[in-house]
């Protein structure tokens, strides 16, 4: 399998662009999956620079319901293909800080496009799955209060059961892609553990919400990376520039820090 970084925070290559978000092109057992949009048309001008025809996705997926990973899904060049995401996605999505709330929901409504909602487990091919209705089980980690949704019209933290993984198995082992892990990075390893205790993890892609966390919280989430026998790590997005770089100097090459244009073989 290999994948390529359509958008990210960061770019360093000449001719594209970065965006806060995350987009990525996906090829698995002769599968196209565009996994996240980004926020705007990045995605899909990076991909024609990099001579990726996105006419070629088999499927969508939508890994939660927040503008940075959905906001450009209008702008798929043509007609979108098969689509999963949860339905809690669509639900009213908040930011709130010391600047105030903000909304940060997907800026669309479903109506009119090929949307599949997704179970707690839904095998979209013979070696790919999503995982979903992940709870926040790691001792250490917790839902961001900063994240709100609504309830009875009150604004409540949100508990992301939107949040899914793409668990994709290959002969080295289970490659898992998340967006943000939002129930916890540790929660969604977790998680899937649960579901295929039977098969090895190899590798994690993943904004991983770590930015800002206390040293401590970031020495146990590597400890449990260490723990479970991730091999190559790939830390984006919203895991923080600090934090990948901790996690680098621990892992060493088994870390590879990506941007925007970026292609991995596995």
């Amino acid at each position: 399998m290999q994948f390529t970084v359509l958008t990210e925070n960061r770019v360093r290559k000449r001719g594209l662009l970065a965006e806060h978000g995350l987009s990525l092109w996906i090829e698995h057992d002769g599968m196209c999956i565009l996994f996240d949009t980004g926020q705007s048309d990045v995605y899909v001008r990076n991909a024609a620079a990099l001579g990726i025809d996105l006419k070629r996705a088999d499927c969508i997926v939508l890994s939660h319901g927040h503008y940075d990973h959905c906001g450009g899904y209008p702008h798929f060049p043509g007609t979108q293909p098969v689509t999963y995401v949860r339905r809690a996605a669509f639900a009213p999505k908040f930011g709130r800080d010391s600047e105030g709330t903000r909304d940060i929901r997907i800026p669309w409504q479903p109506e009119g496009y090929p949307i599949q909602y997704t179970e707690e487990c839904t095998q979209i091919a013979p070696r790919a799955w999503l995982c979903s209705g992940i709870a926040c089980t790691a001792p250490f980690e917790s839902l961001s209060p900063g994240l709100m949704t609504l309830s009875d019209g009150n604004l409540v933290t949100d508990p992301m059961t939107d949040e899914q993984v793409l668990v994709l198995e290959t002969e080295r082992g289970l490659v898992l892609f998340i967006g943000c892990s939002h129930p916890g990075v540790v929660s969604c390893l977790q998680h899937v553990q649960q579901r295929f205790p039977d098969k090895p993890l190899y590798a994690l892609f993943a904004g991983m919400h770590l930015a800002g966390v206390r040293p401590e919280r970031l020495d146990r989430t590597m400890d449990e990376f260490a723990a479970c026998g991730l091999a190559r790590l790939f830390p984006v997005h919203c895991t923080g520039v600090e934090e990948s770089c901790r996690m680098k100097a621990r892992f060493g090459s088994g870390c590879t820090l990506c941007q925007a244009g970026d292609t991995i073989v596995i």
